[in-house]
Formats: C-alpha cells, structure tokens, sequence
C-alpha cells in the first residue's frame, strides 16, 4: 500500500509539515525511526486534519519557509485540489540563494489530477507528479536522493 511504502522509505527523523495557506503557518509533527507503523498511520490522519481546504500554492509554501528561515531539502507539495505552480521558479530560486541550499528541490504531487502547471516547475531540481500510488512513492524517494 502507498501507506506501508512511505512508511518504508522514513530511515531516521521525520519531520512533517503541513502548510496551512489560509492561515500562513505550518504546523509539525515530529516522528522518530522508531515510531511504529500505528503512529504513521495517525500521522496522515493528523496532517488531514490541518490541511486547508481549496488550492495548493507551490510558492506560498516556499515563501513562508524563507520568512521563518527554516531549511527544507525538498518541498513535497500534495493536494487533493488544485495544485498552483505559477511562481514556483522565483520563489525557490531565491529561498535557495537566501538559504544557502543550492540542492532544494520542489515536488509537487495533484492526488486529484487537477494540476495547472507552468514552464517555471519545469527544470533542474522540480518534479510535477499527477497521480499518487507506490510506484510514485518510488519516484519521489529517488528525485530526493538525486538520483535524476
């Protein structure tokens, strides 16, 4: 199951957040190599409960992270709606000059398949996916480690 594969890929410290537009704030959930797999399974159930209904902006999030200065390898954007790309490209470019982390890569995941995407997602370190299952999971987990 997509479940049991994230749960898999999870090789130390896990850090969730779950980015909530409407409100500008991020609410974490913090999960350790240990946690057992119940505890996942809550840890979906909890970032469902802080999502906010409506579209998903790419560049909301990221902007948010660089305001509050919080490091982030891989933006994992998933959405059950519809998923706004515009400004992805100008918003992780200068999140990853102010920094410092060259490597941030972007992903953005339309659970639903109501996806606008736009020519600044496509490149070097972005990945748009329509589409979630195990084989996603896969794909993600190599994007990350850069292994494409």
């Amino acid at each position: 199951s997509v479940r049991t594969r994230l749960m898999q890929m999870a090789v130390g410290n896990v850090n969730i957040g779950a980015y909530r537009e409407a409100k500008g704030e991020l609410e974490l959930m913090s999960f350790d190599k240990t946690s057992e797999i119940a505890s996942y399974d809550n840890a979906f159930s909890q970032v469902k409960k802080v999502m906010t209904p409506g579209p998903a902006s790419v560049a909301s999030a990221i902007h948010w992270a660089e305001t509050n200065k919080r490091p982030v390898d891989v933006f994992l954007i998933l959405s059950n709606y519809m998923v706004s790309t515009s400004g992805t490209r100008p918003s992780i470019n200068q999140y990853r000059a102010a920094m410092n982390l060259p490597n941030a890569k972007v992903v953005t995941c339309s659970l639903s398949g109501n996806v606008r995407t736009h020519k600044d997602v496509e490149g070097q370190n972005m990945l748009s996916v329509v589409g979630f299952d195990d084989k996603v999971c896969r794909i993600i987990e190599a994007f990350a480690r850069g292994s494409f």
